[in-house]
């Protein structure tokens, strides 16, 4: 069965209703190929309001012809996304930098392996490496996400989003989870909705709960390389803590998907890529 609306909240920067397509309801993420299909609902209006307005790196930007609220087409044309107006600037120059990573720090995101969420938006294309990042200019960030993506940054899940430029440095963190417990979060089955849960256990013995695919914890003076693995399986009758999101505390930069990027996702099999690369350098 299709998915009529992703997400009706109102974005960032709610304003009063006042466009019949974009506002009533107030629509952030909509299944297109839904959306194009006349069957007498109001998906089918905004579908008819919202008219391309120049192809992006990744994806295309739309814009509403009642509101002028700018859209973003997702690059495979599956799902329409609202774009925040304070994040119109952001997105601008992230379709005109090129944000690609250099091949030193291309080694260290490889040794400290990515993950793939499954459920970002029901889309593919999304590898997430922890870490811990030095600028340029300085600046140390840790903990830090790279995000290789083909989505450009237009999410409100969380303020902290940066584009993937200037980059000194690049090391693993002492708050990344390792490998094992980021891959089990990943697979986490739903035990209800909007609840994917997998039992951890830090080394002092104290249990607690990661939600979703989580790449990062800091918790109770805890860090995610304390973090392992627990024998025991979540039971809905414990008292646990549920560990806080990646988006509570960490940095998120915003990489440019490559050829090849899916070799990043440690659940996936691997190709020789980065062996190649790995000898090259070390000769």
């Amino acid at each position: 069965m299709s998915i009529e609306v992703i997400c009706s909240q109102l974005p960032s920067d709610t304003r009063e209703l006042k466009c019949r397509a974009c506002d009533d309801p107030p629509y952030t993420e909509v299944n297109w190929q839904y959306a194009s299909q006349d069957k007498g609902d109001k998906l089918h209006d905004l579908f008819n309001q919202l008219k391309p307005a120049r192809k992006l790196k990744f994806g295309h930007l739309y814009t509403c012809q009642l509101c002028g609220s700018n859209w973003v087409l997702s690059d495979e044309g599956r799902v329409m996304s609202r774009v925040p107006n304070d994040r119109m600037v952001m997105l601008d120059e992230w379709d005109a930098a090129k944000l690609s990573i250099d091949p030193e720090h291309l080694l260290v995101l490889d040794g400290i392996g990515g993950t793939a969420p499954r459920y970002w938006m029901g889309n593919k294309g999304v590898i997430s490496v922890p870490c811990a990042i030095s600028t340029r200019s300085g600046e140390r960030i840790d903990p830090a996400i790279v995000w290789i993506t083909r989505r450009p940054p237009i999410d409100a899940f969380t303020s902290r989003v940066r584009l993937y430029r200037d980059i000194g440095a690049i090391e693993p963190s002492r708050f990344a989870l390792p490998l094992d417990v980021r891959c089990a979060t990943v697979s986490a089955g739903e035990v209800s909705m909007g609840f994917s849960p997998t039992r951890v256990v830090a080394a002092n013995g104290t249990p607690f709960v990661l939600h979703w695919a989580t790449s990062l914890f800091n918790q109770a003076g805890i860090t995610g390389s304390e973090i392992h693995l627990s024998k025991k399986r979540f039971s809905r009758d414990e008292q646990l803590t549920i560990a806080e999101a990646d988006m509570t505390f960490a940095a998120y930069f915003l990489a440019d998907w490559f050829e090849n990027a899916e070799n990043l996702d440690k659940m996936q099999p691997q190709s020789s890529l980065y062996s190649k690369l790995r000898s090259f350098w070390k000769w």
